[in-house]
């Protein structure tokens, strides 16, 4: 086992742990957002409880023979529950949805084998000159492998050219390269590409 395969299957099993950690923790807050949910609901039930007995105040003193109807006390009273009753369901419910948010964001992601999205481009740069070529890919838990030569000669690995981006050393003569991507479900190649040193 080379040292990438090597490094590839050590990332896999930290993976893997982190996925047992993360799916206890997702579970560790569901149990939360239930329990705020109850919260949210026996805080509800107990302000409608309160706002009927402020609205059957007002109701009963409409109705007195007396006629003089609620009075601003009473009125005020149900506004003061209203609003407190619009507080605690508003904050109860924002609280249960970040909990919730968090325990989604908490899913891990499912690694894929890695994707090539953006091909690096073929250049043309002066004698003596440098050129960076970059690929783009997906799939998570990338390696990359810069080769110098035709795709897939792996014949002429680039020493330190581990990354995203590749740096020539200044070129004199055209000289084609190409970058392998890696993880532990599987690797895709590059194209070729040709760097055009001009006189």
């Amino acid at each position: 086992m080379n040292e990438i395969e090597h490094a590839l299957l050590h990332e896999l099993r930290e993976w893997r742990e982190q996925s047992k950690r993360q799916h206890k923790e997702l579970m560790s807050n569901f149990t939360d957002l239930t329990d705020a949910l109850s919260a949210v609901s026996d805080a509800t039930t107990k302000g409608f409880t309160d706002l009927n007995t402020e609205i059957a105040a007002v109701v009963a003193a409409l109705g007195t023979s007396s006629g003089t109807g609620a009075t601003d006390a009473q009125l005020a009273a149900v506004t003061v529950k209203l609003n407190a009753l619009g507080a605690t369901i508003s904050n109860g419910i924002n609280a249960a949805i970040g909990q919730l948010v968090a325990a989604v964001a908490a899913i891990p992601t499912v690694p894929t084998a890695p994707v090539i999205v953006n091909q690096p481009q073929p250049p043309t740069i002066p004698a003596g000159g440098t050129e960076t070529m970059t690929v783009s890919a997906t799939g998570g838990g990338l390696a990359f492998q810069w080769f110098q030569g035709s795709a897939p000669d792996t014949s002429v690995p680039i020493l330190g050219a581990t990354n995203a981006s590749f740096t020539t050393p200044p070129l004199t003569t055209t000289t084609s390269y190409w970058v392998r991507v890696t993880n532990a479900l599987g690797s895709v190649d590059s194209s070729t590409v040709t760097v055009t040193v001009t006189a």
